[in-house]
């Protein structure tokens, strides 16, 4: 591990084993950026942008040895692994570049946590079924009429949602996330007050394919109360529940949203009209199907993609996000939708939030298809 202090002191706590000459020079290239900070402190998330943008013009190795560290990878260079990851690093910084100079100043591309995994390595990694509807029961809402204009809605602003360390690395991480952040939502505009609830709990506790029969019968704990550990790898481990004390905290109902007596247990795609009707009442979990190549490189901007996904079963499977808000941007006057995801402070935009384009195309990542709102 390394610890940078500042440029009068700088401090090493490393194992003899990384004193090669490529690592060498990959670590003192590092210690340039003479921040004050430790690589194992979570609040410090400008760090790896800081140590990536120092490294960049390095060759490509030496580039990839920052990264590892960086972003405290499982896995060393030299194992087969780190040379899996290295190919497909080395083909993202290639397609960063080409991705840049197609979107223009639309939409940023960059290296991020997830540019060593490739598409079929990360798919490959979903495996739940989309069981989840099946726990919901109808709550019906009246869909916003063709006349009425949609009005900015930003959720982020009452509901202050705690930035978490890591990123989600597979499916079972990602919905564990999408479930805990709109538990989070539903408990917050249900009580007007909002309480980090506890992420260890809902990736130990739950039945990723129907979580909210647990969170009816158990509901919560707080951050505080069943807090993460300070070196938690997001891997799953024993569920310590009945080990706790203090207060859970349940919602009333956990429901999904029923437009005007449709049900809602089928993947059917729906209009942004319906969807922005969920999005008044509170944020909605979506699913989001697009190229895994330019996802993965997202740093901001309004996302559009070539690649739409027309199988609404294969797009609901992907990634798993919570729908805070809808803009629209005061330069180009395009509208799009904020959705948050778990995927890394260097992902995104403002802690791992994307802007996706408002429009017939954004619907065919597979917005249009899975829709699930708890509601207090």
């Amino acid at each position: 591990m390394i610890h940078y202090i500042n440029k009068k002191k700088i401090y090493i706590k490393i194992s003899m084993k990384y004193f090669t000459s490529s690592k060498l020079l990959a670590v003192a290239a590092i210690l340039t950026i003479g921040q004050i900070v430790s690589l194992t402190d979570n609040t410090s998330n400008d760090i790896p942008s800081a140590i990536l943008e120092a490294m960049k013009d390095k060759d490509p190795e030496t580039f990839f040895r920052a990264y590892i560290i960086a972003f405290r990878k499982e896995y060393t260079f030299e194992s087969e692994l780190g040379q899996k990851r290295f190919k497909t690093f080395i083909k993202s910084l290639e397609n960063i570049k080409k991705y840049n100079q197609k979107h223009g100043d639309s939409t940023k591309f960059g290296v991020t946590p997830l540019s060593d995994i490739s598409e079929e390595e990360y798919y490959h990694s979903i495996q739940e079924r989309n069981t989840i509807e099946n726990e919901f029961e109808s709550v019906e809402i009246t869909p916003v009429s063709q006349n009425e204009k949609f009005e900015p809605i930003d959720w982020r602003t009452s509901i202050p949602f705690i930035k978490r360390p890591g990123w989600s690395q597979d499916g079972a991480q990602e919905i564990s996330f999408q479930v805990l952040f709109a538990y989070e939502a539903a408990n917050c505009i249900a009580t007007k007050n909002y309480t980090a609830l506890s992420g260890p709990q809902v990736m130990n506790c739950l039945n990723l394919n129907q979580p909210f029969t647990y969170l009816n019968d158990n509901g919560l704990y707080s951050e505080k109360d069943y807090p993460t550990p300070v070196k938690w790898s997001n891997i799953r481990s024993k569920c310590e529940d009945s080990n706790k004390t203090g207060k859970t905290y349940k919602i009333s109902a956990t429901s999904s949203t029923n437009l005007n007596g449709r049900p809602e247990s089928r993947l059917i795609r729906r209009s942004s009209r319906d969807l922005y009707s969920y999005l008044k009442r509170g944020p909605v979990m979506v699913r989001f199907s697009s190229s895994w190549d330019l996802f993965n490189k997202y740093k901001g901007g309004i996302f559009t993609s070539d690649e739409p996904c027309s199988d609404c079963e294969r797009c609901s499977r992907y990634n798993k996000g919570l729908l805070v808000g809808y803009g629209i941007d005061s330069k180009t006057n395009q509208d799009y939708w904020i959705i948050k995801f778990h995927k890394g402070e260097q992902w995104g935009e403002n802690g791992s939030y994307m802007r996706l384009a408002r429009n017939e195309a954004a619907l065919n990542y597979g917005l249009a298809c899975f829709w699930r709102q708890p509601v207090g």
